[in-house]
């Protein structure tokens, strides 16, 4: 079965081959993405217990509990090893039957757990095809990957920041406003700013990214508004055309030269890249125009000029 255990904070994923690998990461992002979830545990053979949490403010609230005749569709069930084992690591595995599971000694760690996934989640799509074929014994053929949860994160935000300084200079980076991302990248400390995409992130990331130039990564930068002269500034991911990641630079910033998004397009056969404004990349490989004339009843709209 598909299953990865966690070790620290490096999550180690193994399957039978790839196609239950990549069923496994898909079912596990589908249901972290959800606004809530549900931990479902067996109390005998007539009632299950459920526990509701809902994702907010980047970690997950108890939200209700209830005892049920019939366990809801969907969640993650609880299970524990039948006897206490030094060193056990806590994993998550999907069974045959499709069910995911939590596996832990420590009934208080469930949180904990499924935020460490949650956050995890985006940087584990475009590992697996770094996924390495290794025969064990009986003989099946496992396929292994291995995820570093902090130092990922730390990469990311890394090249986020490294967009923003080439883009805006050395100098804009010195101001006070960045001391935080920095020392995150440097040491890890304070822990990383992380913000979900929510329930309608597939949407939402059709309508910033579009569809990309095959061989691309697409990286972009960002501000909203935050107060009447502040803003966060944010950078967003899509690596290897799949999910995105999201990296908050600067919280309540006072700088105003990002004042429209920026993209970022870059080929990884010929590490070329393009920059181009949000008009630019919408037009080439923007989604956003095509959709809004449909949902006008309109045709759409091949007579617009194309960005060179």
């Amino acid at each position: 079965m598909a299953q990865c255990h966690i070790e620290g904070e490096k999550i180690y994923y193994t399957a039978q081959d790839s196609p239950h690998l990549q069923k496994f990461y898909n079912d596990l992002e589908s249901l972290l993405n959800k606004t809530t979830i549900n931990i479902i545990k067996k109390n005998d053979s007539t009632s299950f217990e459920v526990i509701v949490y809902e994702w907010t403010e980047d970690k997950y609230e108890f939200l209700k509990q209830e005892n049920l005749v019939r366990p809801p569709a969907t969640g993650i069930w609880i299970d524990s090893p039948s006897e206490k084992t030094l060193n056990f690591m806590p994993r998550f595995f999907q069974k045959l039957k499709g069910q995911l599971v939590l596996k832990t000694e420590n009934e208080e760690s469930h949180t904990a757990l499924l935020r460490s996934m949650r956050r995890t989640v985006p940087s584990i799509r475009h590992k697996l095809a770094d996924a390495q074929n290794n025969t064990i014994n009986n003989p099946l053929v496992h396929v292994e990957m291995v995820v570093d949860m902090a130092e990922t994160e730390r990469a990311i935000a890394k090249i986020g920041f490294n967009f923003f300084i080439h883009t805006f200079g050395e100098d804009a980076a010195r101001q006070v406003e960045y001391d935080s991302i920095k020392a995150s990248i440097l040491t890890g400390v304070p822990e990383l700013p992380y913000s979900s995409l929510g329930e309608d992130s597939k949407e939402v990331i059709s309508d910033l990214f579009g569809k990309p130039p095959e061989k691309c990564h697409c990286v972009m930068l960002i501000a909203a508004p935050s107060g009447h002269h502040t803003r966060d500034i944010y950078f967003y991911a899509k690596l290897y055309g799949t999910g995105v990641h999201q990296v908050l630079i600067s919280k309540n910033s006072e700088f105003g030269e990002l004042r429209d998004p920026i993209y970022f397009i870059i080929n990884y056969e010929t590490n070329k890249i393009e920059k181009l404004s949000m008009l630019e990349y919408q037009l080439k490989h923007g989604t956003l125009i095509d959709s809004f004339n449909v949902k006008l009843g309109r045709p759409t709209a091949d007579y617009l000029p194309k960005a060179r």
